[in-house]
């Protein structure tokens, strides 16, 4: 209500300016309607708290921010350095198994040695290795534009905009299609009720494709990976819960990018960047995420996601 810029027009300015837009920022306002909460919280605020207030309460509100900027400053050292030990090795594999099964193609048309055969499996080769380079390369763009965009009031409006309709027709699609290039499409069973979602299609097949990702290589071949898209209360859930070796504890409490689970027992590739990315995601979209993992009997992840509306139900 102040003359000349509102609050939530100084806050917008606030956040453009670099030097100033990683500062925690908490509303303190006598506009206590649900409305201008929502504004603020979906602006991207750290909290916004309605006069008359409690000193105690605000206190501990700003206690909890400067710790969470402590927890934060570590969480970026610990990325820092797993950054620094996985990167190279991340990259190199895959760029060595292009160069090198491309010398021998080279070698072998130049003597003639090599047959169709040879050189159809060299070629499958090189594709594969540049697939997976490919993927690693765009997880790492797309997860460092929403580490940056994420307190835009721009890219968060642009994003809370997109509507998916009808996710029973393309996800289930989708999914079958992932299995069935990884062997596993006999291992699936799907269950969608019918929705439109408020996230756009391209950001939700992405977290599906993800998730489903970790639900097979975690799991062995002919073990049932159970897909779920059911309504719960204000949000529609979609879950993956697959029969495979399960997560500790430990790891649950610390989804961080490129930093992996057990990986002393299972051998993976890539930097594991996919649950950063789905959980950055799911925070874009005030949806919320939710691990259940017990070692030796497997885990189900279950992301939520507000709908626009219920639509008529029905099993595929």
């Amino acid at each position: 209500m102040m003359p000349g810029l509102d609050g939530f027009q100084v806050y917008e300015s606030i956040r453009i300016d670099p030097n100033l837009s990683i500062i925690p920022f908490i509303f303190l306002s006598a506009l206590s309607d649900k409305k201008n909460h929502r504004i603020g919280m979906g602006l991207g605020v750290d909290d916004y708290i309605t006069k008359p207030f409690v000193n105690s309460e605000l206190l501990t509100v700003v206690q909890k921010r400067i710790e969470k900027g402590k927890l934060r400053k570590k969480a970026m050292e610990d990325l820092k350095l797993n950054l620094i030990r996985s990167v190279p090795h991340e990259f190199l594999t895959p760029l060595n198994s292009i160069l090198g099964f491309s010398q021998l193609l080279i070698e072998g048309t130049n003597s003639n040695e090599l047959s169709r055969a040879d050189i159809r499996e060299f070629a499958e080769y090189i594709n594969l290795a540049g697939q997976k380079l490919l993927r690693l390369t765009t997880n790492y763009i797309l997860l460092t534009e929403l580490t940056l965009m994420s307190k835009d009031p721009k890219f968060v409006n642009s994003a809370h905009s997109a509507i998916v309709t009808n996710i029973q027709l393309s996800v289930p699609e989708f999914i079958s299609d992932l299995a069935k290039a990884n062997s596993r499409l006999e291992d699936i069973n799907l269950y969608f009720e019918s929705a439109h979602l408020k996230i756009s299609s391209k950001n939700l097949l992405k977290i599906v494709e993800e998730l489903m990702d970790n639900a097979m290589k975690f799991s062995n071949p002919k073990t049932k990976i159970q897909i779920r898209g059911l309504y719960e209360g204000e949000f529609y859930c979609i879950s993956f819960q697959d029969e495979g070796i399960g997560i500790r504890s430990d790891n649950l409490k610390n989804i961080e990018s490129f930093s992996q689970f057990e990986r002393d027992k299972i051998e993976q590739s890539g930097l594991g960047l996919g649950l950063s990315i789905v959980k950055k995601l799911i925070d874009l979209y005030q949806g919320q995420l939710r691990i259940e993992s017990e070692l030796g009997k497997g885990s189900t992840v279950t992301v939520k996601f507000l709908y626009e509306e219920k639509m008529q139900r029905r099993q595929l």
